[in-house]
């Protein structure tokens, strides 16, 4: 199962998950790999600075960096030990503001290029997860009937209250595929991103597609919200769109991007 992360240079939370992940049982982490889109400039943030685009970077100037990659941060908390999580980094070289439709898709794509129709948990760097958790998602796997639906979870936020998370799911790629993926039309602007991806698989699928397990629970660890945040291009954006009177757009990765040198 891949365990794929957006990482925009929450490293703290990083070392959280990692530390997490040094005590999950053998059986439990040899099933797992880690998978995290970064942003990066033209040198690649990584222990050997090497990596192998897929798609050329452009030729105009990027203005953001990821300040260290989880490359970096894997080889400080294990070095060379021969028993550490198995964590995968693919970077974009460009910023795009609010890019998390586009970054999902290069998660799962990606994903989908190691294994034809992968299990994935599409997650937020701020949910912590238990091994316990992790063991649920893997008994999912195994129940065929699990297979046509998107899986979605309860969350825990940092005030004690209880809300499903509408930014995590475990599905297959083909499913997600199916489904339309992430309309990056959204890209540049916060909101509507979650919401829209289950409206366009409830339409494509079924509406009972969406399956949530209440006693599955995400742990929120508290974080500053930054950037801008007004949701109104998005939400009119997704009105017009649910109307017909925008297509959905199947245009994906429409950024340079590639493969990270993570030894």
């Amino acid at each position: 199962m891949v365990v794929a992360y957006l990482y925009t240079g929450e490293e703290q939370m990083l070392r959280t998950h990692l530390r997490t992940w040094a005590n999950f049982s053998n059986d439990v982490l040899r099933q797992l790999r880690f998978l995290f889109a970064i942003e990066t400039q033209d040198h690649i943030y990584t222990r050997n600075d090497r990596a192998e685009w897929i798609k050329k970077p452009p030729t105009t100037t990027i203005s953001f960096k990821t300040p260290i990659s989880p490359a970096d941060v894997l080889f400080q908390e294990f070095g060379n030990s021969s028993r550490k999580p198995d964590v995968q980094v693919v970077a974009v070289q460009e910023h795009l503001d609010w890019n998390i439709g586009g970054k999902r898709n290069l998660l799962m794509h990606v994903a989908d290029s190691w294994h034809v129709d992968s299990w994935v948990l599409l997650t937020d760097m701020d949910m912590k997860i238990s091994e316990s958790f992790f063991k649920s998602c893997l008994d999912i796997i195994l129940d065929s009937s699990s297979e046509r639906k998107l899986h979605k979870f309860q969350r825990q936020k940092p005030t004690g209250g209880m809300k499903p998370h509408p930014g995590t799911w475990l599905m297959k790629t083909g499913l997600y595929w199916q489904s339309g993926g992430c309309d990056e039309d959204f890209v540049g602007s916060y909101g509507q991103t979650d919401p829209h991806f289950d409206y366009r698989a409830k339409k494509t699928n079924h509406d009972d597609v969406v399956e949530l397990h209440d006693n599955m629970v995400l742990i929120e660890m508290d974080q500053k919200k930054t950037g801008n945040r007004r949701i109104q291009r998005n939400a009119e954006l997704f009105t017009l769109k649910k109307q017909d009177r925008i297509r959905w757009s199947n245009e994906y990765l429409r950024f340079a991007w590639g493969l990270v040198d993570c030894r």
